[in-house]
Formats: structure tokens, C-alpha cells, sequence
């Protein structure tokens, strides 16, 4: 069992650019409500509630990358949408970790 949440990335173009920082700001609160979820969720099987507790899984997915690239005037097979991919799932990756770190220090 994942709690899952969807980010959709054509909202984080501004200006013709991609907001990485907003990107950032937006996956760290994702994952702090997830974690959240995990808290109040109802599990049918003890042992699916003991697992969630245990692990605290997540995922964080996107959606309109194509879009992205097309709002932003990228060719979908290009460095630059390649460079563009790698760049928001790792600020996606960043955030998660950071948000996951910070919940570690305050909830133990």
C-alpha cells in the first residue's frame, strides 16, 4: 500500500520558464501532507495499517510533462527536454528527502 499524490507541471511555467522553486516549495508540502494521510487513513488489515505505520510509504508522480515541453516550445526528444526531465524530478527527489528529513527531526 503507497499514498500517492499528483503534481501537474504545466502550472509551474511563469514567464515562459519552469519554476523550479515553486516546484520545490509545492513537493515538500505533498509530502508532509502524505505523511499526514498515513495518520488518518483507515486500513482494513491490521497488518496493512502496521506496514503504512512502519514505512510511511509514498510517491510522488507528475503529470503534463509533454505539455510542458510543448508550452515551453521544447522538442520532446531533445537535450533540453531531457536536461529539463532530469531537472524536475530531481527537485521533486530534493524536496521529498528534505520534507522527509525535517519530519524525522520533529516527529522522531
Amino acid at each position: 500500500m503507497c499514498n500517492l499524490a499528483s503534481i501537474c507541471l504545466p502550472k509551474f511555467i511563469v514567464d515562459g520558464a519552469f519554476d523550479h522553486v515553486n516546484l520545490h516549495c509545492v513537493a515538500k508540502i505533498l509530502t508532509r501532507n502524505l505523511n499526514k494521510i498515513i495518520d488518518g487513513n483507515y486500513y482494513p488489515l491490521e497488518s496493512t495499517r502496521l506496514s503504512n505505520m512502519r514505512h510511511r510509504p509514498i510517491g510522488l508522480g507528475v503529470q503534463g510533462l509533454a505539455d510542458t515541453f510543448a508550452m515551453l516550445e521544447i522538442a520532446f526528444e531533445s537535450e533540453e527536454a531531457m536536461t529539463l526531465n532530469r531537472e524536475i524530478f530531481e527537485t521533486i527527489y530534493h524536496a521529498a528527502i528534505e520534507a522527509s528529513m525535517e519530519l524525522a527531526k520533529v516527529q522522531g
